[in-house]
């Protein structure tokens, strides 16, 4: 057995464009999850944006200070203006971030490849020399 797993070549791992699937189809499979981790990611972070805002903006009152911390201007929000008012503006922010984790899975993705196909350092000797040694 030991003999068996040492005598074994590793295989080279296949991509999907290799193994006969449609460029074209691995293209929106990927664009398709970028866009889905975009718009959930935009989802959860909404309420947390609007807290933010809320804290940096002008308050309601002058030199009373009504939103404090993000937790509590969440509460705060929510009880006075409702669930919805957590989610002011996700549907522009979702516009623009759905297509931007999209966009930014194909780039990694497509430029990982080309990375690992081109510029492979498996040849190259990285070692340096001792200090003093030539």
């Amino acid at each position: 057995m030991q003999r068996w797993l040492h005598g074994r070549r590793p295989q080279r791992h296949l991509n999907r464009e290799e193994e006969g699937e449609d460029p074209a189809l691995e293209f929106m499979r990927k664009f398709a999850i970028g866009l889905m981790s975009g718009t959930i990611s935009s989802c959860v972070n909404i309420p947390f944006d609007v807290a933010k805002s809320r804290i940096q903006g002008p308050q309601p009152v002058p030199g009373e200070i009504k939103y404090r911390t993000c937790f509590q201007s969440m509460g705060l929000v929510y009880r006075e203006e409702g669930y919805l008012a957590l989610y002011k503006g996700l549907v522009p922010k979702i516009m623009r971030l759905g297509p931007g984790g999209a966009v930014m899975l194909l780039v990694y993705e497509y430029v990982s490849g080309w990375l690992q196909e081109n510029c492979d350092n498996t040849t190259r000797d990285h070692r340096r020399a001792p200090h003093g040694g030539h």
